[in-house]
């Protein structure tokens, strides 16, 4: 296991200040491909579920709640801004 990016520290504080406003503008603290090595996941396969979020996996967005210091809500109200507008009803 290699240890957690010092990066994922900016998270938290940035999106209290309202920064992070949704779930992409994570990756401009920390690169998609650190986010995708650290859930196991394949680059362009993280990438298309950045893509559609709707795909993530709850389990996977514990673990980035998890690594960015944040609760689960948190993280799911920033993926929530990133539905389709038919998936959030």
């Amino acid at each position: 296991m290699r240890l957690r990016d010092p990066r994922y520290n900016a998270i938290k504080p940035t999106f209290e200040s309202g920064k992070i406003k949704k779930f992409n503008d994570i990756f401009i603290h920390v690169p998609m491909s650190v986010v995708a090595q650290d859930l196991g996941k394949k680059t362009a396969r993280f990438a298309q579920l950045i893509k559609n979020v709707g795909d993530i996996k709850v389990d996977e967005v514990r673990m980035l709640a998890d690594l960015c210091d944040m609760d689960v809500e948190d993280m799911f109200s920033l993926i929530a801004k990133e539905l389709p507008k038919k998936m959030q009803q």
